[in-house]
């Protein structure tokens, strides 16, 4: 980074170029010291810009966070493309930082309640918004615009190409819930939605499943692309050195199972898991459950469910805890638990298989991609109790070389898939 900012912060190096000797007869006296042509000669030395916007602040926990924040490190390092995050923000909670961290204030172009009124204010503030936005994206050589979670927002981004900029280009990334919220447009906002995504350049998907999820709800859509979320071996470093730093959020005891995810049965299915648990406990009464998570949603409503079932003393919860604190978790736990209702990839399946800790996982969305029944983990029918049961009965029962060949067919696949330079090739590859 410290490279791009000296190229952006002064013009030294240009015109140092300029004046060189082996081009002094090339470029003209009145050219030298002119600013705008010092401008875009320094312009012409930066990487293309990769501009990726979120419609929240970066700040906020949750998995799209987790996979823009891989994307803005990995691109620069497996491609020739440098990285800003832009994101959406109404208040001073974000400034311009070094110049990779962009705040912006995107008005709707509609809105239910207020049609009029938004669609006015939209008008009015649209030409200085494209303006601020030109700025930003020439500054930073910006060639490529891609929303994370696509929401109406990205309209701005789509008028921008057409009536400002033709070069750029505009890729939409969806990750699951924002595929699934089309269900709940009226009329006027399927219209604008279906208008952006045929608009746009390239469409991304993190799974097959959720690409045909998309096209059953967006019909003869054809730029849609399969580009699968990553995995850095570095969230797998240095967990030994993690054992002692915090040992209150390791007091675990042998054996347990791990469940990591959003407190919200209606998506990551912890009743599930916990009424599985209940049954599993009689047969195994040596074995410990550990439910990490974060979030409001159903967080009391799990601590009732352990209670009415008298799993106080067998069930530990944790909350918003250090990622490598759950990667430690994760590597000492005698298997994983996913008993997600609904997931369209499924990144914390990869965060296991890292560190070789066996899965069972809901055969839901995009979990069946990345796991082979009985070969690099277990599936079972998505929100199935008795499923659930008899895989985790099945895997206790198992050898402990039976447990490691499922792990390893896991961290295999891992390796095959899911590593970052073949995905970032597959992602740049999108631009021509």
């Amino acid at each position: 980074m410290q490279d791009f900012l000296k190229n952006l912060s002064t013009s030294a190096r240009v015109q140092h170029k300029i004046n060189n000797p082996a081009l002094s007869t090339a470029i003209p006296k009145t050219l030298k010291n002119n600013s705008r042509f010092i401008f875009i000669a320094m312009k012409n030395t930066l990487k293309p810009g990769w501009l990726i916007y979120i419609p929240w602040h970066p700040k906020h926990k949750g998995g799209v966070n987790s996979v823009v924040k891989n994307l803005i490190t990995e691109i620069p390092r497996h491609s020739e493309w440098e990285t800003f995050l832009a994101y959406q923000s109404w208040s001073n909670e974000g400034v311009a930082n070094e110049k990779k961290e962009l705040p912006l204030k995107i008005r709707r172009l509609y809105s239910r309640e207020k049609t009029a009124k938004e669609l006015v204010k939209f008008i009015i503030f649209l030409p200085h918004a494209l303006f601020k936005l030109h700025q930003q994206i020439t500054a930073r050589n910006i060639q490529c615009i891609n929303p994370h979670f696509v929401t109406l927002h990205a309209l701005l981004f789509l008028l921008y190409k057409k009536w400002v900029n033709h070069n750029i280009t505009l890729v939409l990334s969806f990750h699951g819930s924002d595929v699934r919220s089309i269900d709940q447009f009226n009329a006027i906002e399927y219209r604008l939605f279906n208008y952006l995504l045929r608009q746009a350049n390239q469409l991304t998907t993190c799974s097959n499943a959720l690409k045909t999820e998309l096209l059953e709800r967006m019909p003869g859509l054809s730029n849609i692309h399969v580009i699968y979320n990553g995995i850095n071996a570095s969230v797998a470093d240095n967990i030994e050195a993690q054992q002692h730093a915090d040992a209150s959020a390791f007091q675990a005891p042998q054996p347990y199972i791990l469940h990591v995810g959003t407190f919200d049965f209606a998506i990551k299915g912890q009743d599930l898991l916990i009424n599985a648990f209940k049954h599993f406990a009689v047969q195994k009464p040596d074995y410990r459950l550990v439910l990490v998570g974060t979030g409001e949603k159903d967080k009391q409503a799990i601590q009732q469910l352990i209670t009415a079932n008298k799993l106080n003393e067998k069930i530990t919860l944790l909350e918003n805890i250090e990622h490598k604190k759950i990667m430690h978790l994760m590597k000492y736990a005698d298997f994983f638990v996913l008993p997600s209702r609904r997931e369209s990839f499924g990144l914390v399946v990869l965060e296991s298989g890292l560190v070789k800790t066996p899965v069972i996982a809901a055969a839901v969305g995009g979990i069946p991609e990345i796991i082979t029944h009985n070969k690099s983990g277990l599936l079972f029918q998505a929100d199935n109790v008795d499923d659930l049961l008899e895989k985790m009965l099945y895997f206790a029962h198992l050898s402990d070389a039976e447990k490691s060949a499922l792990a390893t067919g896991l961290y295999q696949k891992i390796e095959q898939t899911f590593q970052w330079p073949t995905i970032i090739n597959t992602l740049t590859g999108l631009i021509t």
